[in-house]
């Protein structure tokens, strides 16, 4: 019985864990900077009626393409 369950719960983590989407963050559809209003994209609100700014498209760190979205 253990072992049908640890194979269960292997192939349930198999499963939803490869259900990760890859996006490009590349031009023409992307710039560098603040990815607000960017292709659809909305980031959260701050309390002064403004968007937060730490959400980035950035050369730094992308490993599918050049671009990747930065958020501190």
């Amino acid at each position: 019985m253990k072992k049908i369950t640890l194979f269960f719960l292997t192939l349930l983590a198999f499963t939803f864990g490869n259900a990760q989407e890859t996006i490009s963050f590349e031009a023409p559809a992307y710039s560098l900077g603040n990815i607000n209003a960017q292709n659809g994209w909305v980031t959260t609100g701050d309390s002064t009626g403004g968007f937060i700014t730490n959400q980035v498209i950035t050369d730094e760190l992308s490993t599918d393409g050049t671009s990747s979205l930065k958020i501190n």
